[in-house]
């Protein structure tokens, strides 16, 4: 974006026009008015990424419940969920489930890392989401329900993909 960051800021009241904005991203009769919303705004152009980390780096990963605990802080559509670790399990998968108020969002594949493997990005079974509208202010929990056999696994992250809603 050539005019992004604006570099002249001394025309107070300058339009929106003046800064260049990704195609598609915005309604253009909306730009015109002003009256942008989130609502007005491509997926594409609001997506992010919630990143959360789980444990800490080098202590092995213990199965349990609640390994992290917080409040979203918007609604949120989730359009992804995934994992990684800094250390592979190895002799069995590594299995995660996200709760929203205590319920799975992940009605009957959980997130997986392959044993020996870092992340879901090559999982031979990817995660099914059964919830994807996060509501404002509800609790998520993440819980580890399977660690590797022989090697436990270290560093769990998840990524919740979205938008908010």
């Amino acid at each position: 974006m050539a005019n992004y960051p604006p570099q002249d800021t001394s025309g107070v009241g300058s339009s929106v026009e003046a800064i260049e904005i990704a195609a598609d991203a915005v309604i253009s009769s909306k730009i015109a008015d002003g009256t942008i919303t989130l609502a007005d705004v491509a997926t594409t152009a609001k997506t992010e990424c919630i990143m959360l980390a789980c444990s800490d780096e080098t202590s092995d990963l213990e199965a349990g419940t609640d390994k992290i605990k917080f409040i979203m802080p918007y609604a949120f559509t989730l359009t992804g969920i995934s994992a990684s670790v800094t250390t592979a399990p190895v002799g069995a998968t590594l299995i995660v489930d996200v709760n929203e108020a205590g319920t799975t969002i992940m009605s009957s594949n959980k997130i997986v890392i392959d044993a020996s493997e870092t992340s879901t990005a090559t999982a031979a079974q990817a995660p099914t989401l059964s919830d994807t509208s996060l509501a404002s202010g509800a609790l998520i929990t993440v819980d580890i329900d399977q660690i590797g056999s022989s090697t436990a696994g270290a560093g769990l992250k998840v990524y919740l993909t979205g938008y908010q809603s």
